[in-house]
């Protein structure tokens, strides 16, 4: 008999997982069987996602609230299935009670496929909203000022003199640990 496996994912370092927590109660889940990433949804780039699957073993049971916690991308949300269920594992979908051991009937593969297509749906139109709200409060003076730079005075005062020393742009980027883009704008005067 395998063991019970929890996958948690929030969006952020600031969100809280216990919604999630909670909802694995009734599973006896190891705490030290629960994999817990917070980092987007929007790729398959999820370090406890990866170290997850590669835990799991024939006749495990991995435990995740929702399809949109698996990802937001139809196509990274149907391969993460196919991987556990390459292990032997099966996915279970504590919303909706959904199960998929990799010998699913069609009906199944279906409503995994509409579920993982609603998810990425969502985060297109959370992407959407967040764009029309940006360009919104830039239609107001002083409402929308982007995002603050990290370079101090002093800073940009050393780069420039590196630069005038005759430096080159890749290697101040480097020693300064900022992009080669970030070293042209203040060479050319726009960086604000």
């Amino acid at each position: 008999m395998g063991e019970n496996i929890g996958y948690i994912r929030v969006s952020t370092t600031e969100q809280n997982i216990e919604r999630q927590l909670v909802a694995f109660e009734p599973f006896n889940i190891n705490p030290d069987n629960v994999f817990i990433d917070k980092l987007s949804g929007k790729d398959r780039n999820r370090p406890a996602l990866e170290s997850m699957i590669k835990y799991a073993r024939k006749g495990d049971v991995v435990y995740v609230k929702s399809f949109d916690r698996l990802g937001r991308n139809m196509i990274d949300v149907l391969q993460i299935v196919k991987d556990i269920n390459s292990k032997g594992a099966s996915l279970h979908i504590i919303n909706g009670g959904y199960v998929y051991s990799g010998d699913d009937t069609p009906m199944m593969v279906l409503l995994m496929g509409i579920s993982a297509s609603i998810a990425e749906f969502e985060r297109a139109m959370i992407r959407e909203r967040s764009l029309e709200g940006i360009a919104n409060a830039k239609l107001i003076p002083g409402k929308y000022v982007g995002r603050k730079h990290e370079l101090t005075e002093d800073q940009l005062l050393d780069i420039k003199k590196c630069i005038e020393l005759g430096g080159k742009p890749a290697v101040v980027a480097r020693d300064f640990k900022i992009s080669r883009t970030t070293i042209y704008k203040i060479i050319n005067g726009c960086y604000k």
